[in-house]
């Protein structure tokens, strides 16, 4: 552990009301340390890289950022520097207290999303159907139609996250009359942060009928051994007419923000009649909706999906290298992405730094969009009592899962191992923790410089 030597506690921290630190012995007043591991600036690059360029970005009269972006901007430049704030933990032997900086525990952070994920992974194992498969499918809308979505994130992404789902239920009670269970992921990246709005889903090829009875019909087997309900070009053609069919109800009612014409390849889609003929084009088009891997076990189908549900645009480790200098006055960043055109191979793409920070920002999510969204027989209103229904019908056995309705800090203790058992650092006794710091407990003696 090492210690920053610009932070203490307040001395009235101990008397405050509110404070963590209320109540503790006066033995303890002086015995404290700040630990700074997770300011490294190697451990976190892209915080490293917001904290470089953003300012670049944000002074730029000619980039304008949603208050959605600066927010993101801020915390994940802020993330586990103390500029988001402390939390603390205490030894109930020694009574050292030790202050550890806060995560900014935004969405958009690819600092702050494990613990989520592995809680998410968990609840959802409990979830699972017994004895059924579960299937990956993706959804995609045209390129065409990205300045309507860049410019209608909102309404857009809500679209393909209710018209994907919905069409996979329609298809399964059209074909074999039962209701699946779906759950959809929202991601609007590729691999190379380019713009590229598509939804996960991963569907059980089981479900229940009208009348509540529990169908797993026999799939459909192709010769590489796959199996699967449905062919995705029959996924794409059913999710074609149903997002169409809204876009166009949400144009008639005067709804979207239309693009300029340079942005919409020469199209004045203002007018009604070039709209006309832009929605025909895009209905006579093919869309792309394909199947990806079949899952025979049901907890290997959440682990592996779990990875899809709490992903950023890009994470840490796909950073290679991060230069501000006289040569690079922009900065220079340097990562690696899977070529999906050739094979899947690596390969690594250079942009200034302040490239880097205006395409990660493309891909922050809109206030209040949910990009996690369950449908059919797993909807929340209804999931909990259809659960219980298979259960009965398949002689399986349905629990809630421990991490139902718990907080990051209350699930814990379930999920790292020996939790209970983590020791002081100092004379390995039992830590306690204290919860979030708030900043009449602590003295910012200086600023700690920006990492670089």
């Amino acid at each position: 552990m090492t210690i920053r030597d610009d932070v203490e506690i307040h001395p009235t921290s101990y008397q405050r009301n509110g404070s963590p630190l209320a109540g503790l012995p006066i033995s303890t007043r002086y015995l404290w340390e700040v630990d700074d591991t997770e300011t490294d600036a190697d451990k976190y690059p892209i915080r490293t890289i917001f904290q470089l360029f953003y300012p670049m970005v944000e002074n730029d009269p000619s980039i304008i950022l949603s208050k959605e972006q600066r927010k993101a901007a801020y915390a994940i430049s802020q993330c586990k520097t103390g500029g988001v704030g402390f939390t603390g933990s205490y030894c109930e032997h020694c009574g050292k207290v030790i202050i550890h900086n806060a995560s900014c525990n935004n969405r958009n952070c690819p600092n702050c999303q494990s613990i989520e994920e592995k809680i998410w992974v968990k609840t959802r194992k409990a979830e699972t159907i017994e004895g059924i498969t579960y299937h990956h499918s993706v959804c995609t809308i045209p390129s065409e139609l990205y300045p309507i979505a860049l410019a209608n994130k909102g309404i857009v992404y809500n679209l393909m996250l209710k018209c994907a789902p919905d069409s996979i239920v329609s298809i399964c009670r059209r074909k074999f009359g039962f209701t699946p269970g779906v759950i959809s992921v929202f991601h609007s990246w590729k691999s190379d942060l380019g713009f590229h709005p598509h939804v996960h889903l991963a569907s059980t090829d089981a479900g229940l009928t009208a009348d509540k009875k529990f169908i797993n019909p026999e799939t459909k087997v192709l010769e590489s051994g796959e199996h699967f309900l449905f062919a995705g070009s029959v996924l794409a053609e059913v999710f074609k007419n149903s997002f169409m069919s809204a876009l166009n109800a949400e144009y008639d009612a005067g709804h979207l923000k239309i693009p300029s014409p340079e942005a919409c390849e020469g199209r004045n889609l203002l007018d009604p009649f070039q709209w006309m003929d832009f929605s025909n084009m895009l209905y006579n088009k093919k869309w792309v909706a394909y199947s990806k891997e079949t899952f025979n076990d049901h907890g290997d189908a959440i682990e592996y999906f779990g990875r899809y549900t709490h992903r950023t645009a890009i994470t840490n480790n796909r950073i290679i290298s991060v230069v501000l200098d006289e040569e690079h006055p922009e900065g220079e960043v340097k990562f690696w992405y899977r070529d999906y055109k050739n094979n899947s191979e690596h390969a690594i793409r250079t942009v200034t730094g302040k490239a880097f920070v205006q395409m990660f920002l493309v891909h922050v999510l809109p206030t209040d969009f949910t990009r996690i969204r369950y449908s059919g027989i797993l909807a929340n209103a209804v999931k909990a009592k259809n659960l219980q229904l298979i259960a009965e019908l398949t002689s399986s056995i349905y629990a809630v899962s421990v991490f139902a309705g718990k907080t990051v800090s209350q699930a814990l203790p379930y999920l790292i191992p020996n939790y209970k058992e983590h020791t002081c650092p100092c004379c390995g006794g039992s830590i306690k923790q204290l919860g979030r710091l708030f900043n009449e407990d602590l003295i910012i003696r200086q600023k700690k410089p920006l990492a670089g």
